[in-house]
């Protein structure tokens, strides 16, 4: 690469890429742990809602009505689960219908836990606590309450994201990169002028360089024009000595030529 502005236009593109991909991961990572966060907010309200709608059920155990919980959790393969489970009983919601969802061990009382799963080629998340109802008059305890939550519109949002994040930073960075192509255009405008006055003067059209050059090339032109003055110095006083050297020996000549002639 022998173009000056192509080296400093490299130079600088290296550094660009390599800072607008770091802040490519930073921002991934800062939109993944915040959807996380909001996940976990979620299901946890979720499950708290399921606590709280749960109901005896004649045949021993708990159930919870729909009517008492989002609507999803009644529509089936909507993404949305929940279970209430224990050692004799497993009340799931009926959008768990067309779908075999793996909700995890059966807790102990006061216990947590958040795992993920695949169901029917979805990722799903799962928050489970173990609950003990004091006033159960079944005895039925511990009860473990499980919310799943599909994580295909998480994982939709955070490639659309991505992809957003990608095309507008590109879009930065090659209007950065074109506003620097026309600032070296500029900045370099006083390099080409001096490869130009240097060409015409190699083409005999001029004989010196031009002045009106930035402070930083002022004393590289000054430099140059000395040096053509002096050779053109020089070369004159060759060509005198050669002229005088010619007519000092057209006499000597002239008489031998006379001498011989006789």
């Amino acid at each position: 690469m022998h173009s000056l502005s192509q080296r400093l236009l490299l130079s600088v593109a290296v550094p660009l890429v390599l800072f607008f991909g770091f802040m490519t991961l930073v921002l991934d990572s800062g939109f993944r742990t915040l959807s996380s966060g909001r996940l976990h907010e979620l299901l946890d309200s979720q499950i708290i809602a399921l606590i709280a709608a749960a109901e005896p059920e004649p045949a021993g155990g708990y159930g919870a009505p729909i009517k008492a919980l989002d609507s999803r959790f009644g529509t089936p393969g909507s993404g949305w689960y929940a279970a209430i489970r224990s050692a004799h009983h497993d009340w799931r919601s009926p959008s768990t219908a067309a779908v075999t969802v793996h909700f995890g061990p059966l807790l102990a009382q006061g216990q947590r836990k958040f795992l993920y799963t695949v169901a029917g080629h979805k990722r799903l998340a799962i928050e489970s606590r173990g609950v003990t109802f004091t006033d159960d008059p079944r005895n039925v305890r511990p009860v473990t309450f499980s919310v799943a939550i599909s994580l295909t519109p998480y994982e939709q949002q955070l490639w659309q994201f991505r992809r957003r994040m990608v095309f507008w930073f590109s879009i930065l960075m090659l209007l950065l990169l074109a506003t620097l192509a026309v600032l070296l255009r500029a900045v370099l405008a006083p390099v080409r002028r001096l490869e130009r006055e240097i060409h015409e003067v190699e083409a005999g059209r001029s004989e010196v360089l031009g002045d009106g050059y930035p402070r930083e090339l002022s004393g590289v032109a000054r430099q140059l024009n000395a040096l053509l003055i002096g050779q053109r110095k020089r070369l004159a006083r060759y060509r005198d000595t050669l002229g005088n050297l010619a007519h000092s020996l057209k006499t000597p000549l002239a008489v031998m030529r006379s001498a011989l002639s006789g």
